[in-house]
């Protein structure tokens, strides 16, 4: 299936038609706290007030989430560490559960890693308190490499990437020094004096920059233990003053933002799920897959109207809940339906009247903003055009490109370069030319041809990231021998082509390609068209790591 790969240029130009308000970030705050033990806690960045989501095993000193995969990395913090004595461990959180995951240890002695910070690039840094080094840490073994000394001394030490790629340190308490750090040799720079905390010279043990802001929060200590009494923060980095937020939970030691998840996942446990139509009925239902291996299929509505069709679902208010959208077949209105679980929090038309060349070509995050938004395709011009979502409001309609020949066909929108929007998947239906353009908001950043004229009885099964590189894969059906074959991307490169499964009977159709199990990597949903059974393909890569059948659809009911 490996094709040469040509680049072919497409003009772009942007055609601004509306204009709203300005987006808001949809990221998480997650903390933890040193110890024997700890919670992984939401934090409400409003008050500071932690809610705890589960146990992770172990306290926990430093977090930070992976800029590629969204996967939050944490060191073991488990209290006094008796020299020579490897304790600290690299974790895994899983943000629905809490629960930590060893990869291994650091294998740095007696080292406190006191916070820890991702670069762009996908690099792990950490700071040791006890040595004041600037280490790097394998995310696949844990193992941790001094890179410099910084020659200062420092206790209790928050380390940030800002979004410019600058590495900030508050290693010298709440009004000590706030410093940069060159990554390459440790050494570091002070650039503002920290003033106004609540308890001068206590720790500030994390801080992170909001993603989507480029804020600085931190966390800061007001008391000894064993009560360590704490708060949120914020931290002006040209001035260095501090901005008390609230108390949040004693003995909290770490802090991380996550990106809320995008997936087709209605009830928030990072587990896909499957909104099911009756067709005669018109009846609306989703199956959770909190538990994968037996879902549960809870109704939603009962009795839509048939002529209101599902067009596609996901999270467009940032509340980690994917949300519905409607077209209707004779008037064109779009509406939304705002999701919680199995219930509807809130409907609301979007959109009157929408021509009916205007037809919902998919449903994705193209901004960044955790948000996701709608693509149009104009079935008669070829124009290409975007709705960028607020919830149930539209905050901007964009034109994207220039108009595509009708015999290309927008067969997909996927995340192909890891930069976490969205690029859409085009395909000619006379030459089999596989393209995409890599979408930055409305602008196409760059488009290319993928493979050309690969067969026709190769069809897009659909997209999503199976060996958790932070990039999309495209899961292809040969639809004359039943063949399954990935394609593992990178952006417009095919860097691997392998059939993972051949012959797989024709009654069975992969009809979703998402992360079923909540382990971060795409998994197929399937489903029989003569015995109405859906089965799942849990995926590590190319590895089917189970194959179930874990339910069975009533007459008329389709997944949408």
């Amino acid at each position: 299936m490996m094709k040469t790969i040509t680049a072919r240029v497409v003009s772009v130009c942007a055609l601004m038609l509306l204009a709203f308000s300005s987006r808001a970030g949809a990221q998480v705050l997650y903390g933890a706290a040193s110890g024997l033990t700890s919670s992984l806690y939401q934090i409400d960045p409003a008050t500071g007030t932690g809610t705890v989501i589960g146990d992770i095993g172990v306290g926990v000193g430093a977090m930070a989430v992976h800029p590629l995969t969204g996967v939050i990395y944490a060191v073991s913090a488990p209290g006094f560490i008796s020299p020579g004595v490897n304790q600290r461990q690299l974790l895994r959180i899983n943000p629905a559960t809490g629960a930590g995951t060893v990869i291994g240890p650091l294998a740095l002695g007696n080292f406190g890693i006191a916070d820890i910070a991702f670069r762009a690039d996908g690099t792990l840094f950490g700071w040791s308190e006890n040595s004041d080094d600037l280490i790097t840490i394998d995310t696949n073994t844990g193992k941790g490499t001094i890179v410099a000394n910084a020659a200062i001394s420092t206790f209790g030490s928050g380390l940030a990437f800002n979004k410019a790629g600058t590495l900030y340190l508050a290693g010298g308490g709440s009004s000590g020094p706030l410093r940069t750090v060159n990554p390459a040799t440790g050494l570091t720079t002070v650039v503002a004096t920290l003033t106004g905390a609540p308890a001068p010279n206590f720790p500030i043990p994390a801080i992170k920059f909001h993603p989507l802001t480029d804020v600085l929060w931190g966390i800061v200590k007001t008391s000894f233990p064993p009560t360590a009494f704490t708060d949120l923060i914020t931290i002006n980095t040209t001035t260095g003053v501090i901005t008390v937020i609230g108390t949040t939970v004693p003995r909290l030691d770490a802090i991380v933002w996550s990106p809320a998840p995008l997936k087709p996942d209605f009830d928030g446990d990072t587990h896909g799920d499957l909104v099911l139509r009756n067709t005669g009925t018109g009846d609306l239902s989703v199956m959770l897959f909190s538990n994968p291996a037996a879902p549960t299929t809870t109704p939603v509505s009962l009795g839509v109207p048939t002529t209101w069709q599902v067009a596609g679902a996901g999270d467009t208010d940032a509340d980690g809940k994917a949300d519905v959208f409607w077209r209707e077949t004779n008037t064109g209105d779009i509406a939304l339906w705002l999701m919680n679980g199995s219930s509807v929090k809130s409907s609301a038309i979007v959109s009157s009247g929408l021509p009916a060349d205007w037809q919902i070509a998919g449903v994705g995050d193209l901004d960044y903003d955790g948000k996701a938004d709608i693509v149009f395709r104009n079935t008669t011009s070829g124009n290409v055009s975007a709705w960028f979502m607020d919830g149930s409001t539209v905050r901007l309609a964009a034109g994207i490109g220039g108009a595509v020949p009708p015999n290309v066909q927008i067969i997909g929108l996927a995340d192909l370069d890891g930069d976490r929007r969205v690029d859409i998947i085009w395909r000619n239906t006379q030459t089999g030319d596989v393209s995409a353009w890599l979408m930055n908001g409305s602008a196409v950043s760059q488009a290319a041809t993928i493979a050309p004229g690969l067969p026709l009885q190769w069809q897009l099964s659909g997209a999503g990231d199976l060996d958790g590189d932070g990039r999309a894969d495209l899961v292809w059906r040969n639809q004359t021998t039943g063949d399954v074959a990935v394609w593992f991307m990178n952006g417009v490169s095919v860097r691997l082509a392998p059939v993972i499964s051949s012959g797989v009977p024709l009654e069975w159709h992969i009809v979703k390609v998402f992360d079923v199990d909540g382990d971060y990597k795409a998994d197929l949903v399937w489903y029989n068209s003569t015995t109405r059974d859906v089965a799942t393909w849990l995926m590590n890569g190319t590895t089917v790591l189970s194959a179930s059948i874990v339910g069975t659809l009533s007459p008329n009911v389709q997944i949408q």
